[in-house]
């Protein structure tokens, strides 16, 4: 009996080549779907929300501005609240015509401070009050490092548990505006006259030296609400 060493090789190289097409062909099989639980999003997301704290200010019958100890609780409430620039901030008081000019020392002595506040009527402000709302936002990074997922072979495909977990730390302990990662700002209209008169003053050599203004770089935190001067006779 004559054994053919040729259709013996023939037949592995066709088992061979069947076996290579099984291969390939399970390579392109549809993937299985992600299993349930499973995130495609950003692990470590960075969460804002939001507090509105209110203090109340009292008026004596008759005075335009708050007592010395209406004032000390007045700057121990704004220094709790962490009252910055870009919290969105309320002045409400009643309809009666003496809170108007209450109202108005106020919102000038939280501009001093760059603040920016907003005057409103509320119905449930009692004459001889003014009620400050402070709207602001904090800014809560993740907790890192997260390993909440094991480390290794992924066959689904999906972002490791830790993944931007440094960056998104990093972004909200520098970020000056809190309320910007909620909504943005709304874009001004572009005005380029400032730029361009600068360019012109350095090209004709009439630079301009810094300001050197202390009054305006003051970082004192203390509200005062001072009465208006008396006009001249």
């Amino acid at each position: 009996m004559k054994i053919s060493l040729i259709g013996r090789a023939a037949a592995t190289y066709g088992a061979a080549i069947g076996l290579a097409v099984a291969v390939s062909l399970g390579g392109c099989a549809t993937p299985q779907p992600i299993a349930e639980g499973a995130s495609t999003e950003m692990p470590n997301p960075i969460q804002v929300s939001a507090q509105t704290l209110s203090h109340l200010i009292h008026f004596s019958p008759g005075a335009a501005v708050p007592d010395a100890r209406e004032t000390a609780n007045l700057n121990v409430f704004l220094a709790s609240a962490e009252a910055e620039r870009g919290d969105s901030i309320l002045v409400e008081k009643s309809a009666a015509q003496a809170d108007d000019k209450r109202a108005a020392r106020v919102v000038a002595a939280l501009a001093r401070q760059g603040l920016r506040p907003a005057v409103s009527r509320a119905a449930d402000v009692s004459p001889g009050e003014i009620r400050l709302v402070i709207m602001h936002s904090v800014v809560v990074g993740p907790a890192c490092p997260n390993w909440s997922k094991p480390p290794g072979n992924d066959f689904e495909n999906t972002m490791h548990s830790d993944f931007g977990c440094a960056t998104a730390v990093n972004f909200a302990a520098m970020v000056a505006n809190p309320s910007d990662l909620a909504v943005g700002q709304t874009m001004g209209p572009q005005f380029g006259d400032p730029a361009l008169a600068a360019v012109q003053r350095f090209r004709s050599g009439k630079t301009k030296s810094p300001s050197n203004d202390s009054a305006s770089a003051s970082s004192s935190q203390t509200l005062t609400i001072a009465p208006a001067p008396a006009p001249e006779q």
